[in-house]
């Protein structure tokens, strides 16, 4: 198989020679299922303990421990895009609120030309949409392309060294989405505050 452990203690037979060294001519000790989809174990263990009559156990009872880690693995992306999604907020607010202390002469030439209070925070929400859009876009592409040097699962065969990925597991779309709505939260407070700028004062200044 390529890993050190399993191939110390394990070895792979037919089931015609498994029977000969267990003497055992007709039977067999353990049958394993596998699932497409891994975690349906738990509801078809007790199907198929009620249609054949045998113990059947599913991997996340026998390998609790595994299935404890892989639940931690995801908890922790999942706080790790939570601190890039606070991120991304910080950064685009920031960005904007000195692009609003920058284009106040311009901001207030806007009000003074009747522009209402609601279309300077437009310009604010839009460009804060934009940033997001394509920071996204850039960022999927980015992590796309990173991707690709390693190797894909179906490719990944045993002594192959490196760790398969799949890449169309990548949740691109969603990404883009949810970095794209923060820039719009993080726009609205500098938006705000352009949009309160008196036109004389702005003008002055």
């Amino acid at each position: 198989m390529g890993s050190g452990g399993p191939d110390r203690r394990q070895a792979y037979v037919s089931l015609a020679t498994a029977r000969t060294l267990f003497k055992m001519p007709q039977g067999v000790t353990r049958v394993e299922i596998k699932l497409v989809d891994l975690y349906a174990a738990d509801a078809l263990a007790p199907r198929i303990k009620a249609l054949t009559g045998l113990d059947a156990k599913s991997w996340t009872e026998q390998a609790a421990q595994l299935l404890e880690a892989l639940q931690a693995q995801a908890q922790t992306g999942y706080i790790l895009k939570a601190f890039a999604l606070l991120t991304i907020i910080i950064g685009v607010a920031s960005a904007l609120l000195l692009s609003t202390y920058r284009r106040r002469p311009e901001i207030g030439i806007m009000r003074a030309m009747g522009a209402e209070r609601w279309f300077v925070m437009v310009v604010f929400v839009a460009q804060g949409a934009l940033i997001g859009l394509m920071g996204g876009l850039f960022g999927a592409a980015a992590g796309y392309g990173v991707l690709l040097a390693f190797p894909s699962r179906d490719s990944f065969g045993p002594g192959q060294s490196g760790l398969p990925i799949d890449i169309a597991q990548g949740a691109y779309g969603l990404a883009i989405l949810l970095t794209t709505l923060g820039a719009i939260l993080a726009s609205i407070l500098p938006a705000r505050a352009a949009a309160r700028l008196d036109p004389v004062t702005a003008i002055g200044q």
